[in-house]
């Protein structure tokens, strides 16, 4: 039973981590857009990059925390 609920904590957090990279893809492809960046209003951009180093340092927390979860013998 605490097997099963260990289980079930980490395949969360990798859900999680698997949601946080499909987020980081789309702030990298908006990044790397020369159009996006010629165009929009440098706060823009700056807002972009500040959620993209933000879902950075979830994902950090998440391995983090996901490395310190010991499965039962």
């Amino acid at each position: 039973m605490v097997r099963d609920l260990v289980w079930g904590i980490m395949e969360s957090r990798l859900q999680e981590i698997k949601k946080i990279n499909c987020e980081i893809e789309i702030f990298d492809s908006k990044l790397r857009n020369k159009d996006f960046l010629d165009k929009a209003p440098m706060e823009i951009v700056n807002e972009q990059q500040e959620k993209k180093d933000r879902a950075l340092a979830t994902k950090k927390k998440l391995v983090d925390a996901l490395d310190r979860i010991k499965l039962p013998k």
